[in-house]
Parts: structure tokens; sequence; C-alpha cells
């Protein structure tokens, strides 16, 4: 109950609109309450009196107040959709509001997955309780006060019969209510679990498709899929057997009524019309008795929905809430000088603090270098700066202020933070720069970019600054993603700089250029520099050195060097390793242009034009999609389980059956034993009557259960057929869609088709044949009233007709603007700490509310004319039943008909029109599903732009020879970034690549991975073209260690593990042993059971970075590619790991992009690019001899090391 009061507590700001709806929900019940007594009056009035003229009285009555009724009923179906979309939108906001603002502590825990389906699933499932479940609850209460208080009024021992199964069914119901709460909760728990693995899944794509682990993650979605499908089968199991059981009890008291109703009226106490209103009103509850169970269960699922939504809600890890903050004063205008007083922390679940007693004071303008060796904890402390992370002992002051005691905005908006993790919206380029200042004007954006030597590049891209960029910039390569964020950084012009390792991908003489431009441009500024390379920092005023959390050392860099400690032991390894070559600017010729990555494709368009393409820009459905094909795709999931199918069609022949019997009864009852009169026939129809409803029940039991597990069955083929499909989709599909978008669709749009096959289908399908088996019935009791029933089909389907095609592009951008809304909401979660870094919550909040609200606005319109569809269907079903009394009561009149035979043409006309009625109230949740099913189906016709030619051809184990024969390749027709690459790497050899930024570095790999196809040329291993075998069979023998090291939520073992399953403890433990992070993990409480958050992001860079090398080790590869694979570790575990790569490689072949001569220069041979082509190659000391671009750069690199150096 308390988890009620905070579904209540949601929709408070809309209760006048709740209040209206139910006040005209009350008056449609009311007006409806009339109807029966129209029809009493004409049986016991029209007919008993053969009054012809009262009988059309009745009829036009019937028709005037079903017109009033229907027009209330649209208010009615139009307020509570309103209502719940309303409190849907409101929860959206919160959710979204709450994520943004929560500390980075709470993203390290939660995954994005989870907090995802809080907005979707769980939002969705508050959200239907309020519209049906609202609808039914109040349709039933009104209903049952209604009904009591009338059938006092025609004969109160009756009405007694009635109120007695009240308390029957309402323990029924509470009975059913535990269990379907848990069973509900379970629903949305496994919710949460499949949306994480999902999310990861598609955030990561390149990792699995590198390590082939495309089956594994099928199989692992599939687990996740089955569990699901479990926890709503249970649920399902469970409504199979109480809905009908409410059912039962219903019809146990219309039994009751018949068998004493009828002796009264036999007896002369009671009037035959009263017999049959009594009972028309008693139908008019049974349905919503039987939604009862429905309603319960969608009570159930909100609860659960609302507990996990609640949970986000009230907790408190916040740095400082909104009102805190409007309390404290604003910092003024920052000078600089940092003061770190005694700081401690230590993250949860770690074995030692990342920060012990750290103290140093920084002046204004100062330059503080930062450095220590990997997991040391420079990159907390730099983040406290910013109180991403608050000191849990000691202080931190800005000018005096304690940080705690001021304004956090007035903080952030003065310190420019450029983190390790370049995290890029999928914005353009300058809605990237302009991220923490959108009021940026395009020239601050250039200069910024400028700045930061991105301009050049930027203006290369096909729209310039206004060129779009993809998932996390996925569209640029490191380096320039790395100077992107740093010129958003710049924009802000901070006071404070704080650079994370920002130059990891850039070469010393690039980054060189950037620090004296930045220098030059912002005289005064204080910059905190934390780096691996100390090159970075020799120049600092001062240095502190870090190790295992503790400052060991402090000074500028002669006074460390004197000091002959960490620091000086760093200086040296990396001076003997002779500098550093990196993402090398200084490569590039006079003139020469970068081509980059920006604006790769989307996946090719279907060549069939029966087919549905899905546009990645903007989510609309292109082509000609019929509903009927759309629901034939949906039945033919369910093919793998066609006995059950069959099954389940003869169980609906027997539910219809029964279904039938109950009118027919009751024309007997009427005609042999109560008109005649004739107690014993009475007594017998009566029991008759009963047991034609339990047959019906058995059998809705039955037919529920099965068609409830084709429903689920049919749901999980189609999740799993969509997941594996999307894992075959090319990487070049992934540059360009979002993930947040696709998440979208496997959840909300296959959660709309859920909603279809287990609710509207379901009904649907007996409705279908109830409606035949009434149509059938209908003709054999009187063809003449049949065919006045039948004369009103043509306007029921021209008003299906034309609603449809209205309502159906309407319920369309529904579906998309959905999609749209959840995948920024996705996104920002991602990229919550550079939110909250740049101040930026209130202006993303803004254009969320506008992609929310527009969003709502778009089911507003849907409904407006949706809503119309019930109130029209029940307009014609009144004419009808006008229709019938007036002749059918003609027919009576003149001796053609009997009274049984009419009440039971009326009763059955009703059942006519029910399965059109049960359409119009599942009406927006078809519609939605067919728009869902559009999305869908779109995205499994997307066809994978790289693709096995011969499945069944693998490649066998290779020696490792791998060739290019004049490659070259595009990402955008007619932008090539590959030109006649001719390059023959031999078995054992080691290659290094290097060039400057949109060379062409990483494509290479890619190609050579099969990521993308080439453009012209082949690739061939051990002298096999890679795309005549198949893409598994390659890459199980290649290992990958990409620029990013992304790692999935999970053990540290499983990450280990997941190019290699089957791999030892022994195994793991020399593999990490080998990139030196062994004596780390055994540090930590669980050792290689230490649960990794998700992406790794309770590790540190460097730490991520080796558990990625350890991964792609411990797969034993023929074939090693290593990109950027020890950017961000410390120079004393780099000489560690190469020592130890040494040995490793001896007999493989490895691919490497490095920006260290360190990483480079042991190369057999190195490869310069250069605008895509090769400039040079060969040994390191030939390229030094032959003064070329390599030369020069390293002469360049050797005149910044000094004499140590040269």
């Amino acid at each position: 109950m308390s988890t009620f009061r905070h579904i209540l507590a949601y929709a408070a700001p809309y209760r006048g609109i709740a209040f209206s709806t139910i006040g005209f929900h009350f008056l449609q019940l009311l007006l409806s309450m009339s109807l029966p007594q129209i029809v009493r009056q004409a049986i016991d009035y029209g007919l008993g009196e053969r009054n012809f003229k009262f009988l059309l009285l009745a009829s036009g009555l019937t028709i005037v107040l079903a017109l009033v009724r229907d027009a209330v009923w649209y208010r009615v179906t139009y307020g509570y959709q309103r209502f719940a979309t309303s409190v849907g939108y409101d929860l959206r906001d919160r959710i979204y509001e709450k994520v943004q603002r929560s500390a980075y502590t709470y993203h390290t825990r939660a995954r994005s997955g989870d907090l995802f389906s809080l907005s979707s699933i769980d939002t969705g499932a508050i959200e239907e309780f309020l519209n049906g479940g609202l609808n039914s609850l109040f349709n039933l209460v009104f209903l049952m006060v209604f009904i009591v208080a009338i059938l006092v009024t025609i004969e109160p021992g009756l009405t007694l019969i009635i109120v007695l199964l009240i308390p029957v069914i309402a323990t029924i119901a509470m009975l059913y209510a535990r269990p379907a709460r848990e069973r509900s909760r379970r629903i949305q728990h496994e919710w949460g679990q499949l949306t994480a693995m999902l999310q990861e899944n598609l955030t990561g794509m390149r990792v699995v498709k590198a390590f082939a682990a495309e089956p594994r993650e099928v199989i692992k979605f599939r687990t996740h899929v089955d569990t699901l499908f479990d926890a709503s089968f249970r649920l399902g199991a469970l409504n199979a057997w109480v809905f009908p059981l409410m059912s039962l009890v219903t019809a146990a008291g219309i039994t009751a009524v018949f068998w004493v109703g009828g002796e009264r009226v036999l007896g002369g106490q009671l009037s035959l019309g009263s017999l049959v209103a009594f009972t028309q009103y008693l139908m008019m509850a049974i349905t919503p008795v039987r939604q009862l169970g429905m309603t319960l269960n969608l009570v159930s699922g909100a609860n659960a929905a609302a507990e996990r939504i609640q949970r986000l809600f009230d907790h408190k890890e916040v740095i400082e809430t909104v009102e805190e903050s409007a309390t404290k004063p604003p910092i003024p205008t920052i000078n600089g000088g940092i003061s770190v007083e005694g700081v401690s922390y230590k993250y949860q679940g770690a074995a030692r603090p990342a920060l012990d007693n750290v103290d140093f004071i920084a002046n204004p303008g100062d330059t503080v270098g930062i450095v220590g060796l990997t997991g040391a904890g420079k990159t907390t402390l730099g983040l406290m700066l910013s109180r991403i992370y608050d000191p849990q002992s000691g202080t931190i002051r800005i000018d005096g202020f304690d940080l705690r005691q001021i304004r956090l905005p007035s903080l952030r908006e003065q310190i420019g933070y450029v983190f390790q993790d370049p995290f890029l919206h999928s914005l353009t380029v300058a809605e990237n720069i302009a991220f923490g200042r959108p009021d940026a004007t395009h020239e601050e954006i250039e200069r910024a970019a400028t700045t930061a030597c991105i301009h050049e590049f930027i203006t290369t891209l096909p729209l310039g600054y206004d060129t779009p960029m993809g998932d996390r910039g996925v569209t640029l390569s490191g380096g320039q993603r790395q100077r992107v964020a740093l010129a958003r950084a710049l924009l802000i012009k901070p006071r404070i700089l704080v650079l994370d390792d920002t130059t990891s991908a850039l070469d010393p003489v690039t980054a060189a250029e950037i620090w004296r431009r930045i220098t030059a441009d912002r005289s005064g500024l204080t910059t905190i520099v934390i780096a691996q390379r100390l090159a970075a920092v020799q120049d600092a005023d001062r240095i502190i050195v870090l190790d295992r959390g503790a400052i060991v050392e402090r000074g500028k860099h002669d006074d460390l060097l004197v000091l002959d400690g960490l620091y000086a032991r760093l200086w040296k390894q990396q001076a003997a390793q002779a500098g550093d070559v990196a993402d090398q600017e200084a490569l590039r010729a006079p003139g020469a242009v970068a081509h980059g990555a920006a604006s790769r494709p989307a996946a090719r368009a279907p060549e069939d034009s029966g087919r549905l393409e899905l546009n990645v820009e903007d989510d609309t459905v292109m082509g000609r999609p019929y509903d009927h094909k759309m629901m034939s795709r949906l039945l033919d999931m369910t093919r793998p389980m066609r006995p059950l199918t069959y099954l389940a069609i003869g169980i609906m022949i027997l539910w219809t059956i029964g279904n039938l019997a109950g009118p027919i009864t009751q024309k007997i009852l009427i005609d042999e034993a109560i008109l005649r009169p004739d107690y014993n026939a009475l007594h017998i129809l009566a029991g008759l009557f009963f047991f034609s409803h339990v047959f019906q029940h058995g059998w809705g039991w039955a037919y529920n259960w099965c068609l409830h597990r084709l429903a689920q069955r049919a749901l999980q083929i189609l999740r799993t057929d969509l997941f594996e499909h999307l894992q075959g989709l090319s990487m070049s599909f992934y540059d360009r869609y979002k993930v947040g978008r696709l998440m979208s669709i496997m959840t909300g749009d296959i959660q709309a088709i859920s909603q279809l096959l287990s609710n509207a289908l379901v009904v649907g399908a007996g409705d279908f044949m109830i409606l035949i088996g009434v149509v059938i019935t209908l003709l054999v009791i009187n063809v003449k009233l049949a065919l006045v029933t039948f004369s009103i089909l043509p306007a029921v389907v021209v008003t299906s007709v034309l609603l449809r095609r209205i309502v159906r592009d309407r319920y369309r951008e529904w579906r998309r603007l959905s999609s749209i809304a959840n995948g920024s909401l996705a996104e920002n979660i991602a990229g919550a700490r550079v939110t909250q870094a740049f101040v930026r919550e209130t202006v993303n909040r803004a254009n969320f509310d506008v992609l929310n609200r527009g969003f709502r606005d778009a089911v507003f319109s849907a409904t407006k004319i949706a809503a119309a569809f019930g109130p029209s269907m029940d307009v014609i079903s009144a004419i009808a039943s006008a229709l019938l009394l007036t002749y059918g009561g003609a027919l009576v009149i003149t001796g053609e008909l009997s009274v049984g035979a009419l009440v039971a043409f009326v009763s059955l006309t009703t059942r006519f029109f029910e399965p059109i009625r049960d359409l119009s109230a599942k009406y927006n949740q078809v519609q939605a599903a067919m728009a869902g099913s559009e999305r869908v189906f779109a995205l499994l016709d997307t066809p994978a732009t790289v693709v096995d030619k011969d499945p069944e051809k693998s490649l066998p184990p290779v020696k490792g020879r791998v060739t290019l024969d004049r490659v070259n390749f595009a990402y955008v027709p007619g932008r090539p970034v590959l030109h006649d690459i001719d390059l023959d790497v031999r078995p054992g050899e080691q290659v290094a690549i290097v060039g400057p930024t949109g060379a062409g570095k990483t494509s290479i790999i890619s190609l050579a991975a099969r990521f993308y196809d080439v453009s012209g040329g082949r690739i061939l291993i051990d002298g096999t073209p890679i795309d005549q075998v198949t893409q598994a069979s390659l890459r199980q023998q290649i290992g990958m260690v990409l620029q990013d090291p992304f790692l999935f939520a999970g053990t540290i073992s499983e990450n280990l593990r997941f190019g290699k399953p089957d791999a030892t403890r022994a195994d793991l433990e020399q593999a990490c042993r080998i990139v030196g992070i062994h004596d780390r993990i055994v540090e930590l409480p669980l050792g290689y059971e230490t649960l990794i958050s998700e992406r790794g992001a309770n590790l540190s860079g460097g730490e991520r970075q080796l558990t990625s090398f350890a991964r792609a080790i411990l797969a034993d590869p023929r074939i090693l590619i290593l990109d950027e694979a020890t950017a961000n570790v410390d120079t004393e575990t780099e000489a560690r790991l190469q020592d130890a790569l040494r040995i490793l490689l001896r007999g493989r072949t490895a691919i490497i992009i490095a920006h260290r001569l360190s990483t480079i220069r042991s190369a057999d041979r190195i490869v310069v690019l250069e605008a895509g082509r090769i400039a040079e190659i060969g040994s390191h000391s030939e390229l030094v001899r032959a003064g070329g671009h390599y030369a020069r750069l390293h002469a360049a690199l050797a005149g910044r090391h000094g004499p140590e150096v040269a």
C-alpha cells in the first residue's frame, strides 16, 4: 500500500484531469444504466400490451441515449489516456533530472540499461495502470454500486444473491493480489537485467565483434529472455486460473437469479421484463468482473515499477541538491589558488584508499603536474576539484573557500575539465564544443578549436562545424575526440583547467603546440596536468608524485631528478626510450588534408523494395507497411509451436460453443419454462445454464493458458531474432545509429507488441470465434432478424477504415518520438559526468523536455482520433439494437417470433458487438503495436554490409601473414580514407603504423579484422582472401586491444574470459602477470571475482587498459593488433609490458598503432601513413637515416628531450 501511495503522489499534479474524467465516467455509466430500463418497459408494455408505438418510442430513446452516452464515453477514453500520459511525462522528466543530479559514485554502480528501463518499461507500467487499470477499476466500482441500487428497486430478494457474491469475488481478488505482485516484481526486475545486458552489448559491439563473441552474446541474451519468459508465463498461468474463476462466480449468481427470479415470474411476483432487465444488469457486470483480474495484474505491475522508480528517487547519493545549492553563496571569480588539506578517499569495496592524507597548494596561475604509477589515485584527485567526488576526510579550498560551503554550479562553471575518456555527444561538432556554453558565437567556437589544434581538421569535414558526430563521437579518431573535448573545456574560459591525460593520443610536438596556444591565450590560468608522459609536466611550477594514493614526492622537475626517487626513475625510463611519437601532425606534409573517419554511412538500403527501411537519422520508417502484413509476420513467430497453436484453436472452438450456449439456454428457459409455465423445466434449464458457464470457463482456462504461452513464446522468438540480427549487422550501422534508439526499439516497441500479443490478440482471437458463432446462431434463430443486424456492418467497416487511416500516421509519430526521447535519455545517462562537470543539467533538461513534450503531444494527438473508435461502434450497436427492438417487437406482436427468441437475439446482438467494443478498448494498443512492429521489422529488414559469402568456409589455423593488396577504402562514397595500400606483413613480424590524425591507421586494422569491407583491392591472411572465409573464424585468430578499453559489468575473471570462456584460473593469472596487473588484482578483497562496474568505471584508465590487454593475450591469437594499447599506463608498467611482449610475440604477427616511440622503435618495420597513403616504410634506424618525415619528427622529439634522448 505504501508503494501505491507513491503512485498517487506521482499522479497528484494531474488530479484535476483525473477527477473530471472520473466524473464523466460516472455520468457515462449512469446513462448506461438507463438502457436495460428501456428494454424492461419495451417488453412489459410494448410487447405485453402489443403497443407498437411504445416500441418505436423505446427504440428512439435507445439511439438518443446512446448518442449522449457515447459523447461522454469519448471524453472518458481521452481523459484517462491524457491523465496517464501526463503522469508518464512527469515521471520521465523526474527520472531524467534525478539521473543528471546523482553523484558519480551512484553512476559507477548503477547500470545504464537498468536506469533506461525505469523511463521506458517501468514508467510504461504505471501509465498502463493509470489508463486502462483505473478505467476498469472505476468501471467495476460504479457499476456494482449502480447495479445494486437499481436491482434493489426491482427485486430486493434477488439483489441479496448478488450482494453475497461481492465478498466471494473480493476474497479471490485479495488471494490473487500477493502472488501477482511478487510475479510482477520479478518481471520488472528481469526487464531491468535484460535491458542492462542489451545496453552493454550494443555499446561494446566493437569488442564483441573483435572477439567473435556474437554467438556467446546471443546465448547470454537468450538466457535473460528465457528468464523473462518464465516470469511472464508464471503470471500468465496465474491469470488463466483466476480470471475464469471470477467470471464463473458471476455466472453462478446469474443462474441463481434465473432460478429464483423465474419462480417469482411464474408466481406472478415479478414481471418478465423486470427479470430480463435484472439479468441484463448482471450481464453488464460480467465484463468488469472478468477484467478485475487484469486490473489487479496492472496494479501489481505498477506497484513493482513504482518500487524501482522510487528507489531511484529516494537514494541520497547527490553531491549537492538544488535546494542546498540555493542556500549557499556563489564563489566569486576564481583567482586559481588551490589548497588540498589532508584529503582521503576510498572506493566502496576497495582494498586500500584511492587517496590517503593528500595535501598540496597551488598558487593562482600555477601549473601543477600530478604523476604516478597506474592506479595511484591521480584521476580521483583531479575529479575532486569539481566535486565530482567529495573527500571522505579532509578539505579542499579554492581561493580560501571550502568547496562544500559554496554554490556548486558557481564552482564548476569556472573549472574546465578534460576527462581521460573524452565522452562526446551525438550532436554536431559545434554543439559538442559549445556544450558548456550553448550561447557561444561561432567565432568563439572556432577560436577554442584553433587553440586545441582541431580547427583545420573540422574544416575538411563535409559540413564543417555542423557535421553530426556518432554515439560517443565514434565517427572521430581518438586524437580528434581528445581535441574536441579540449576545445569544449577551453570555450568556457575556465579559471582552473584540469587536463587528465588529455594528450595520450597526441604526439608531444602537437601537445606542446596546444600548450603554447593555451598559455598564450589564457595567461594566469591555473592548470592541473595529470599525465603518464613526464614530458607533459616537466615545465610545471610544481609536480606531485602519487604512489598507492599517497604523495611520495613533490617539487619541480629538476628537484625531483635530484631526489632520485620514483619520478626520477620514471623519467630515466622515458628518456631511455628516446621520447615519444604520436598522433603526428608533424608527419603531415604541407597542404595535406586529413580525410578522417567522420560521416560514416548508414547501413545500405535494402534492395528489396518490399522490405521496410529504418532511417538512421530520424527513425522514420520508409516503405509501404500494411497492418495485415505486420500481423502476419508477428504470427509467423508462433510457427515453432504449431501443435500448441492447433490445440489452442480446438479449445477456442469449444470455448466459443460454451460462450454461446448461455443465450440459447436463456431463450429456451423463457419460452419453454416461464411463458408456458413449467417449474421442472425451469430448474433443469437453470442447471443447464450454469453448466454451460462451467463448460465455457473450463475451456476458457485452457484457452487463456495456451494463447498466453503462444504470445510469450512469439515475443521470446522476436526478441532473440532481433538481438541475433543486431549481432550480425556491420560496424557501419553502429557508426551511425544511436544505441539509445536501438534500446527504444528493443524495449518500448517490443513492449507495445507484447501488450498486443498478451492482451489484445488473446482477447481478439476469442472474440473472432465468438463473432463467427454469433453469426451462425443468429441465422439459425431467425434469418430476417439476422439480416437486420448485419445491415449495419458496412457502417462498421467504413468507420474502422477511415479512423485507421487517420490515426496510423499519428501512432507512427508516437513511436518515433518515443525512440528519439529514449535515445536522448540513454545518451545522457552515459554522459552524466560530463554534464555535471560543465553545469549542463538545466540546458539538458530543457532539451529533453522538448523531446519529452513532443512525445506526450504525439500521444495526445493519436488518442484524440483513437478515442472516437469505441463510441462510434457503440452508436452503431445502439442503432442495431433499436432496429431489432422495432422489427423484432413487430414480429412478436404478429406472433411470428417468440419473446424468448427476441430476448436471446438482443443478448446475442450485444455479444455480436462485444468483439468490436473490445477492439475499441484495445485500439490504442493495436495501433501502438502496429507502429512498433513497423520499426521492429524495419530493423530486422536492415541488411548487413559485411556478410559471409560461404558460411561453411572457415579460415584454417594461420601462420600470421597479413597482406594488403592495393587496398582502397571509403566510409562515405567519394571520400576515400585509404589509397592503394600495399603492405605485406610476414609471419612473426611486428609492424608499427604511425601517422597524423585521420591518416587511416585505425581504418587499416578495422579492415584487417573485417569490421568493414574494402572499397577496392583485397586483404589476405596466409594467402586466403578474408572475404572468402567466415568473420568468426577470422577474428578468432586475431587478438585486438582497442583504443577504447571497453569492459563489461561483471567480475574481473568474466571480463578476462570474454575471448576465451574455457580459460583456467592459471591461464588468467598468467595473462595478468604478463601485463603487470596480477598483483593489483590479488590485493582486491575478492581478487579475480571482484565486480567491475559498467565500462570498468571503478578502475583507473590504466587498469582498464591492462585488463583489456590481458583479455586479448588470454585468447592466444596468432595475430595481435594493438591500437593505443599502452596510452594510459605509466612508463614503468609499460616497460615491464614491453619486456613481456618480446617473449610473448615470438612467432606471432603483431600490428601496432602507437604514439610512443618506446612502443614503435622496436618494431621490425614502421609504416608511415599520410593522407591515406603509405609515405614511408622501414625500420626505425632506416627511417631515421632516410631523412624523411619520420626522421624530422624524431629529431624534433630528440631536441625536446635534450641530450639524454639524443
